[in-house]
């Protein structure tokens, strides 16, 4: 198979693959249009917690304020989650799906992890967790800045845009609504989930912790890092939380890759991807890149959108896809990781350490459900994707269902911080497979039944799961 160049994919079986873009194609409906308004009574609109990017956009036909089957799709958000509403939808209130997997949140590098639906009321600039809170609660965004305490000019128009703002008054308080909208977005899965009491409550005990840490930052920049999260009883604690465009999570990293596919694993083995630690003065950013199969080493540069980087290459740009980007909280090192899928359907696992190994522990796997993602090819290099649902049960038993197909059979156990599962292979062995790093969304795998180890992917929302799946296998 004839294949592009690419710097990530170096293999005797082709001299060049291109990574393509997985996750965030434009659609036809998307508009990155700066106009607000039309003579036609067509609009524009924002859908912003950061920018969210591949939303889905609806109007609510039936006005009920929720998503329902007689709502009409009418595209998907482009660039700084901008989309154009035509005249004939203009009278609806505006739905916002933000789904795993395929949306992209401007303010953290990478998809979105679980399903978000904002609203507002017609003819809304922006769609946002103010004007959801507004609509579920039946207030107007004037009586929403009153009870919150901000400027309604602020929560009712782009507040990211506001913090590059040249007066420090308006950057300070666009960053105390940025922090209060993210953190509101917490509480916020589907629309008709939502209890308009309880919402009250949560919003106005977010409030008083977003005003606390406003207070008490000296400098209210810091406050882009940070995050209020609610317990059940809606305490509020305010944590740090990675935010910050690809390119500012990736400058100075070192990355490191291994496929999932057994095949161009012993190919190609692992590759690494350094990037400086600043960008060059056009913005680029440099980089080096090595493949210690081929002993190749080669540097360039990088131009970074939301969606990854790319690459310039005797003239003819060529774009690598990150369909997900994560941060390290399992393994307690810090790590950063993420996933690029290829033109020719192989997915490769990147991350900032590979020669120290995670452990799993009880808590992590008994009475769990898990959608495992693999590529099932063996030999060959066509990919195979497979996703298996895996529940663990606490005597030991465990439920596997892949496909049509259920089996009660397998065994599983923690073996020096290793999972097994009995049997899982047709030659009748094990499966063995060790955390690498992972965090409250998503685990990647080292096979080590496997030589050289491979990657799989260990997924906890199944709607992330869908999507990743989705992605992968629509690239084969």
């Amino acid at each position: 198979m004839k294949k592009k160049r690419n710097l990530l994919k170096i293999s005797i079986l082709a001299s060049t693959i291109a990574l393509a873009l997985a996750g965030c194609n434009s659609d036809s409906s998307s508009t990155d249009t700066s106009d607000s308004s039309s003579a036609s009574g067509a609009y524009t609109l924002q859908a912003i917690d950061g920018y969210l990017v591949n939303a889905e956009v609806y109007a609510d036909i039936d006005q009920n304020g929720t998503l329902s089957d007689s709502d009409k799709m009418l595209g998907t958000t482009g660039e700084n989650g901008t989309f154009t509403v035509e005249s004939d939808d203009k009278d609806y209130p505006i739905i916002i799906k933000a789904i795993a997997g395929q949306t992209f949140d401007t303010d953290t590098a990478g998809t979105l992890t679980s399903n978000v639906e904002l609203i507002a009321e017609k003819g809304s600039a922006v769609v946002t967790p103010f004007s959801t809170y507004a609509v579920k609660t039946g207030k107007t965004l004037d009586e929403v800045a009153a009870e919150l305490q901000m400027d309604v000019s602020m929560i009712s128009s782009d507040y990211i845009a506001s913090k590059s703002n040249a007066d420090q008054a308006t950057k300070e308080t666009a960053s105390k609504v940025h922090l209060a909208a993210r953190s509101i977005t917490q509480t916020v899965d589907s629309l008709d989930s939502i209890d308009t009491a309880g919402f009250e409550e949560k919003v106005l005990a977010i409030k008083s912790a977003v005003d606390d840490a406003f207070n008490n930052a000296s400098d209210k920049s810091s406050l882009d890092g940070k995050l209020v999260k609610l317990d059940d009883s809606n305490q509020a604690s305010t944590e740090e939380m990675p935010t910050g465009t690809l390119q500012s999570m990736m400058l100075g990293n070192v990355y490191y890759g291994m496929n999932t596919n057994s095949t161009y694993a012993q190919i190609e083995g692992i590759s690494t991807i350094a990037f400086e630690a600043e960008a060059n003065e056009d913005g680029n950013v440099s980089y080096t890149f090595h493949n210690d199969k081929h002993d190749e080493t080669f540097k360039g540069t990088a131009t970074f959108s939301y969606d990854g980087f790319s690459t310039v290459d005797n003239g003819e740009t060529i774009k690598e896809s990150i369909i997900y980007y994560g941060k390290d909280t399992l393994s307690g090192n810090s790590e950063e990781f993420y996933l690029n899928v290829t033109n020719d359907g192989d997915m490769i696992a990147f991350t900032t350490r590979l020669d120290a190994l995670a452990t799993f522990s009880q808590d992590d796997i008994i009475n769990q459900t898990y959608y495992v993602l693999f590529d099932d090819a063996g030999s060959t290099t066509t990919p195979d994707v497979t996703m298996s649902k895996m529940t663990f049960n606490d005597d030991g038993t465990m439920v596997i269902v892949e496909g049509n197909e259920t089996f009660t059979d397998k065994t599983w156990d923690l073996i020096e911080g290793s999972l097994s599962i009995s049997g899982i292979y047709d030659d009748g062995r094990d499966w063995n497979v060790t955390p690498a790093v992972g965090n409250d969304s998503m685990i990647l795998l080292v096979n080590k039944t496997e030589n050289p180890y491979i990657a799989h992917v260990m997924v906890k929302n199944e709607d992330l799961a869908n999507s990743l799946y989705q992605k992968w296998s629509s690239r084969q």
